[in-house]
C-alpha cells in the first residue's frame, strides 16, 4: 500500500517538475532521475520531493566528492547527480558550519578566498557502502557562482528569491554567500556555526587522521575535521584528552576520549605550539558539558594534574599551517 502511495506521489511529481520546468530541460531531466531513485526505493511519501523553490547547479563537493545539483525544497534539500545523495530534511541538520579553507597569509576572521559549507546531519546518509556524517561543500568566498542559482515560483514562498535579490542589491554575489545565506535561511540561524575568538584561540589547525590529511576546526559545539573523512566531534560525546607521544616531523597528537566509542579518536602530526591551544579548548568544551549537565558542577581540574596530560606551555610562534587570530598571535602561557 505504502509502495502504491509512494509511485503516484512520485508520478504527481513528475508531471509537476514537467509543467513547471518546460523551458529547462537539462533541469527537468535531473528532477525527474531524483524522482525515479525515490520511487525504486519506495521512499515514503512524506520525504519525496516537495514543490522545488531553487536549483543550485554544478555545487561541488569534498565530502562525498564529485558535483552536484543542489535543489531546495520547502521541506529539504536533495543533491541530484550521478548518485543522488538525499532528500535531506532541513530539520535533520543538527548544525550549519561556514569554515573557512586554510590559506597562507591570511588573518583569521578576514574574507577567505574558498570555504566550506557542512552539514553536519542528526543521523548518518548512507551513501553506498559509506555512511556520511557530514556533507561538505567547497564554495568560493570571492567569485559570483559559475552557473547562477534556478529560481522556480513555489507559492508563497519566495525566501530564497528574497536572499538573491538583496545580495545583489548590496553587490555581495559570493558563491560562499549566496549558499550559505541560502542555507542558513533554510536551516534555521541557531544552528549557524563559525570559528569564535572565545572559543579558541586557533581559527583551523592542519592535521592528519590515519593517513589523511585535513584540518581541524575548534568550535562551540564540537570539533570538526575535513574534508576526508568528514568527523564532527559534539561536546557532548567528548570525555577527556590528552597528548600523545607521536614523534612525526611535525611531533605533536591529540588523543581525544570519547563517550560513545570505545577507541579514541586520534589527530596526529599536529604543529608543535598547536596542542596546547587545542587541549585548553577541549577542556573548556568538557567542563562546560559538565556544568550544563550538573548545574551544581565543581570545577577540580586545577587540582586533578591527570585531567590532560602534561604537555609543553605554548610559545609565541609565526603562523605556518594552523589560522590564528593574528600573523603573531601570542598562546597564553598556561604554567604559574
Amino acid at each position: 500500500m505504502e509502495a502504491a502511495v509512494a509511485k503516484q506521489d512520485a508520478e504527481k511529481f513528475a508531471e509537476l517538475v514537467q509543467a513547471k520546468l518546460s523551458g529547462n530541460r537539462a533541469a527537468a531531466a535531473s528532477l525527474l532521475q531524483q524522482a525515479i531513485k525515490c520511487l525504486n526505493k519506495e521512499t515514503p511519501a512524506d520525504v519525496l520531493p516537495a514543490e522545488v523553490l531553487a536549483t543550485f547547479p554544478g555545487t561541488s563537493l569534498s565530502a562525498p566528492r564529485g558535483r552536484y545539483d543542489m535543489i531546495f525544497t520547502s521541506t529539504g534539500v536533495t543533491f541530484s547527480g550521478k548518485t543522488p545523495l538525499g532528500p535531506i530534511r532541513w530539520d535533520a541538520v543538527r548544525y550549519f558550519l561556514k569554515l573557512p579553507k586554510l590559506e597562507t597569509n591570511r588573518t583569521a576572521g578576514t574574507v577567505a578566498k574558498t570555504y566550506w559549507l557542512v552539514l553536519v546531519l542528526s543521523q548518518p546518509l548512507t551513501v553506498g557502502k559509506q555512511e556520511c556524517q557530514c556533507i561538505a561543500l567547497n564554495a568560493n568566498g570571492t567569485k559570483a557562482p559559475q552557473c547562477p542559482p534556478a529560481l522556480q515560483p513555489a507559492g508563497e514562498d519566495q525566501r530564497c528569491a528574497g536572499i538573491l535579490k538583496d545580495l545583489a542589491a548590496a553587490g555581495e554575489t559570493s558563491e560562499y554567500l549566496v549558499l550559505s545565506k541560502c542555507l542558513e535561511t533554510m536551516i534555521g540561524a541557531d544552528k549557524a556555526l563559525s570559528p569564535e575568538p572565545a572559543t579558541c584561540v586557533l581559527e583551523a589547525v592542519q592535521a592528519w587522521k590515519g593517513v589523511d590529511e585535513g584540518v581541524l576546526y575548534p568550535l562551540s559545539a564540537g570539533l570538526c575535521f575535513l574534508p576526508k573523512p568528514a568527523v564532527f566531534l559534539p561536546i557532548e560525546d567528548i570525555f577527556d584528552a590528552e597528548a600523545g607521544s607521536n614523534s612525526g616531523p611535525r611531533g605533536g597528537e591529540l588523543i581525544i576520549h570519547r563517550l560513545s566509542e570505545k577507541k579514541p579518536t586520534v589527530f596526529g602530526n599536529l604543529a608543535g605550539a598547536d596542542g596546547p591551544a587545542l587541549l585548553a579548548y577541549l577542556a573548556s568544551v568538557v567542563q562546560r558539558r559538565s556544568e550544563e549537565d550538573d548545574p551544581d558542577f565543581e570545577d577540580d581540574d586545577e587540582e586533578d594534574p591527570d585531567f590532560v596530560a602534561d604537555a609543553p606551555p605554548a610559545k609565541r610562534r609565526v603562523v605556518t599551517r594552523s589560522q590564528t587570530r593574528g600573523t603573531d598571535a601570542v598562546l597564553v602561557d598556561q604554567v604559574g
